[in-house]
């Protein structure tokens, strides 16, 4: 059907593009908010995990992704531009070749947009289209960000959609290594708000 509405709409490919793209997401939603309340499940599945830090705060998080090399290989992994592209150069001890390096993330991180360009509102997207299992967002704080009304969207829509979410090292590192991860019988809850929200009656 939406192929159908994309060809007939052909003539205008923005709104043709546009259209179709809220018409998944509706379509999406309706299906993700009428069923039975329960989303991932995790059993040891691969996840696509976000990936986001402030520019005080990116240090930090390659640290920690370096620390966690071995279990997030497992995952997908997505992130913000400029994150995304130094992950990729993170450099290890070559396990196969003793004395070399290795980049055990080149070429296996979706670089969205930078996030004060959109990448954050990417996400966000992400998440609300059931794209994204957990986010990991180290935050600076201590500062006001010129975007910040992207990264309260953004945290909003990962409280509201329930996944798993740290904004630090010892909550990141809890939740990478929990022993959730792999119990067959856990599932990510979708709260029953949001299909409130989505079926509420306007009449």
């Amino acid at each position: 059907m939406l192929n159908l509405v994309s060809q007939n709409l052909n003539q205008t490919p923005a709104f043709s593009i546009g259209f179709c793209c809220h018409m998944e997401v509706f379509a999406y939603l309706c299906s993700r908010c009428s069923g039975t309340g329960y989303g991932f499940n995790f059993n040891g599945s691969v996840m696509n995990i976000a990936l986001v830090a402030h520019d005080g705060r990116k240090q930090e998080l390659l640290s920690w992704v370096r620390y966690n090399q071995a279990i997030l290989s497992k995952h997908t992994l997505y992130a913000t531009g400029t994150t995304g592209r130094l992950i990729e150069e993170i450099t290890i001890d070559n396990p196969e070749v003793p004395g070399t390096l290795t980049c055990p993330f080149k070429g296996k991180v979706t670089k969205l947009l930078s996030g004060p360009l959109g990448g954050d509102q990417q996400i966000g997207a992400m998440i609300a289209e059931g794209k994204i299992q957990m986010l990991i967002f180290f935050c600076d704080n201590l500062i006001v960000q010129g975007h910040q009304n992207d990264v309260s969207a953004l945290t909003r829509l990962a409280a509201l959609y329930n996944i798993a979410f740290a904004t630090n090292r010892t909550t990141a590192d809890m939740l990478l290594t929990s022993s959730l991860m792999d119990n067959p019988d856990y599932k990510v809850q979708i709260p029953d708000c949001i299909a409130k929200y989505a079926n509420r009656d306007l009449q």
